[in-house]
């Protein structure tokens, strides 16, 4: 008897992990198994993989061949050596095989292409999560290229009903705590607005990577007034505590980065994004509607977008409403709804 449904992505099992990447297949996961049963869903966790390589593949061969259907929550990196393998046993084993790719820098990855390429069409359907990385894909010619951004289980549990800042507006960033995400850049900017007098604060949420602690400790000091240093948000809490912000600074340059989670679940809590024109940042901030875009050359573009809204509090207040507004277009129903036709067998 075959299970109906393996899922194949880095889950981190047994830990406490922040990242996108770990946050989308688990969610994946949660609605594929209450629409499936849990006796018909079976996770392959890639977060050992490469520790663990043939222990990982022998376990893969062995689910697939218990398997109807599999659905891949891979970045670029991981699917090099995950995918053409999934492809051989998809063949032998006559499985459906689905595969939401994970973050946004197969587009810029050559090398990746260059291994993934020919196994695109060896997939029932591929979804990406910026309507720039399926019209690229699309444009070679694919026909299997789908849109499907990233979504959040997570909702506000009280009913929003914004009011007009008149005080200090507050500021935060959700993402990881590294330098690439512009965490520098963020804190830079706040600090420049609050020189004279206090005008803004800015919540960052999370601990800094390894890498960049030294740095942040160093660019922080002397901030305590205005940045504030907070732990992981986790929990069913996790938008009511976004809501209580003004926007999120996101000034990122990841060269990774995709559909950040992040922004999808500041706009649940109707919390405009002021952000890099980096990536697939354009497709997802609607400028001057659910946030701000400056051009990540710009060494005052941050700076002006804050100075924008803290000059035009109804702006503000707009923004936030339109955010909210906007974040309708991503629940896990309608994200998933082409997903779950192509499993049940009745998709194009």
């Amino acid at each position: 008897m075959k299970n109906n449904v393996l899922i194949i992505g880095n889950f981190s099992f047994g830990k406490d992990s922040f990242n996108g990447q770990t946050a989308k297949t688990r969610d994946y996961y949660f609605y594929i198994r209450e629409r499936y049963g849990k006796d018909e869903v079976v996770p392959l966790d890639t977060a050992q993989w490469r520790k663990k390589p043939v222990s990982s593949y022998i376990r893969l061969f062995r689910l697939c061949a218990k398997s109807k259907n599999a659905v891949l929550l891979l970045g670029a990196n991981a699917a090099q050596y995950i995918v053409p393998v999934v492809c051989l046993l998809k063949k032998i084993f006559k499985i459906s095989l689905f595969w939401s790719v994970v973050g946004g820098s197969l587009i810029y990855d050559k090398k990746a292409q260059k291994r993934l390429l020919k196994h695109f069409n060896s997939m029932d359907a591929i979804y990406f999560e910026t309507n720039i990385m399926a019209d690229y894909f699309k444009d070679m010619g694919y026909k299997n290229i789908l849109y499907a951004p990233v979504f959040s289980k997570r909702s506000l549990t009280e009913e929003f009903n914004p009011t007009e800042n008149d005080g200090i507006m507050k500021f935060c960033t959700y993402s990881r705590v590294c330098k690439e995400k512009g965490i520098s850049e963020a804190i830079n900017a706040v600090k420049l607005i609050n020189k004279d007098s206090v005008k803004c604060t800015l919540d960052i949420f999370g601990k800094p990577y390894p890498e960049y602690e030294e740095e942040f400790n160093a660019i922080t000091e002397g901030t305590e007034g205005f940045i504030f240093k907070r732990d992981y948000l986790s929990g069913d809490n996790v938008i009511d505590v976004l809501s209580q912000f003004d926007a999120m600074l996101f000034p990122t340059y990841y060269s990774g980065e995709g559909f950040p989670i992040g922004v999808v679940e500041c706009y649940l809590g109707g919390v405009p994004v002021i952000a890099s024109n980096w990536h697939y940042n354009g497709e997802i901030i609607k400028n001057g509607d659910t946030g701000f875009i400056f051009e990540s050359e710009d060494k005052d573009g941050l700076v002006n977008c804050i100075e924008a809204l803290l000059a035009d509090r109804q702006l503000a207040l707009k923004m936030r409403k339109n955010a909210y507004k906007y974040s309708e277009q991503f629940k896990p129903d309608a994200v998933l709804s082409d997903l779950y036709k192509r499993i049940d067998g009745i998709g194009e």
